[in-house]
C-alpha cells in the first residue's frame, strides 16, 4: 500500500506543487536525449515536446508523467498544441491556458530507459546537482518542488541485491536533501511476474522474481523509513505501483479494459513484454494523484 512516512512543514498540498523532478528508467522517461539540452517552459513544460521523444508507450501517447500535467494535477493543467487532426471544439480557452501560464506544473525529467540505481546516481550527480541542484539558473523553492524517484524494475530482472541498492539509494536521497529538497515520492516496484515478461507457465520462475521483487519492495520501504528517521524536516511518500498493478490486473474490467488483457502482448494492457500502455500510464496518473491529493499540509504552529 501506499504510505505517507512523514509530512514537513514544506509540504503544503499537491495543489502547490509546481515542480516536479522526476529520477527513474523507462517507466518515467520522456526523452531519449541529454536532459542538460532541455529547458521546460510553461508553453513546453516537459522541456522535449508533448508527450516527449522518447516516452516508452505507444507513438505520440504519453506516459503517467504526460497524464499528470494533462488531466489529474490540481488546479489549471497544460492543453498541449492541437494539431490538424484535432476538432477545434476541444482547444483550451484562453482563459485557461492564461491559469496555466500564471501556475504551471513544469516537469525536469532525467529518467532514462534501462537504467538501475546506478543510472539514478547519474542521473542525480552529474546531471542534477551540479545545474538544477545548485540553482544557478533556476531558483526553485522547497516548497514548491516534488522530487520523484522510481527505480528497481531494471535492478530487479538484473538480479541486483536490493541491499545494495537501498545503500545507493539513501546516499542519493541525501544528497537531495542536502541541496534542498523537502518533499520526496519513492515509488515501488510493480508486479513484473504478473507481466509477460516472466511465462505463467513456468510457476518457479514466477515465484522467484515474485520474491525478488517482494524484497526489493519490503527493503524500500525499510530504507525510506530510516531516511525520515534521520531527516524529519522532510516529507516522504512511498506510491506502491505494486498495489495499483495488482489491483488492474486482478480486475481490468474495473478499470475499463477487457477481462484477459493483463496477459497479452500488443494489447490494450501491454504494448510490449514490460511496458504498460498510455492507457494504463494514464489510470496510474490518476491514482498517484489522488493518493497525493490526499495528503494535507502540514499544520502551521
Amino acid at each position: 500500500m501506499s504510505e505517507v512516512l512523514t509530512i514537513g512543514p514544506s509540504w503544503k498540498g499537491f495543489q502547490s506543487i509546481g515542480r516536479l523532478i522526476i529520477f527513474g528508467d523507462s517507466y518515467s522517461a520522456v526523452t531519449h536525449g541529454e536532459h542538460d539540452a532541455i529547458t521546460s517552459t510553461p508553453n513546453d513544460p516537459l522541456g522535449c515536446g508533448f508527450p516527449g521523444d522518447g516516452v516508452w508507450t505507444e507513438i505520440h501517447l504519453p506516459n503517467w508523467v504526460g497524464h499528470l500535467i494533462t488531466k489529474y494535477r490540481p488546479g489549471p493543467k497544460y492543453s498541449p498544441p492541437k494539431t490538424d487532426a484535432d476538432d477545434e471544439d476541444d482547444n483550451a480557452s484562453s482563459e485557461d491556458e492564461q491559469e496555466w501560464v500564471d501556475n504551471p506544473l513544469l516537469v525536469h525529467d532525467y529518467a532514462r530507459g534501462g537504467d538501475v540505481i546506478d543510472g539514478v546516481k547519474r542521473q542525480i550527480e552529474r546531471c542534477f546537482l551540479p545545474k538544477l541542484g545548485a540553482r544557478t539558473e533556476i531558483q526553485w523553492t522547497a516548497e514548491e518542488t516534488l522530487f520523484v524517484i522510481w527505480v528497481g524494475i531494471n535492478d530487479c530482472g538484473r538480479g541486483i541485491l536490493s541491499e545494495i541498492a537501498m545503500e545507493k539509494l539513501s546516499k542519493q536521497l541525501d544528497n537531495l536533501h542536502r541541496v534542498g529538497a523537502r518533499n520526496f515520492v519513492v515509488v515501488d516496484v510493480p508486479p513484473v511476474q504478473r507481466s509477460p515478461a516472466v511465462p505463467q507457465n513456468r510457476p518457479e520462475r514466477v515465484e522467484r522474481v515474485e520474491a525478488i521483487v517482494n524484497q526489493w519492495n519490503s527493503d524500500l520501504e525499510q530504507t525510506l523509513k530510516a531516511f525520515v528517521g534521520g531527516h524529519s524536516d522532510t516529507s516522504t511518500f512511498l506510491y506502491s505501483s505494486s498495489a495499483f498493478f495488482n489491483a488492474l490486473l486482478d480486475n481490468p474490467v474495473a478499470f475499463g479494459f477487457d477481462a484477459g488483457e493483463g496477459s497479452k502482448i500488443g494489447r490494450d494492457v501491454w504494448i510490449d513484454h514490460i511496458h504498460p500502455t498510455s492507457r494504463v500510464h494514464d489510470c496510474l496518473a490518476r491514482d498517484m494523484a489522488s493518493f497525493l491529493s490526499g495528503i494535507s499540509a502540514a499544520p502551521t504552529i
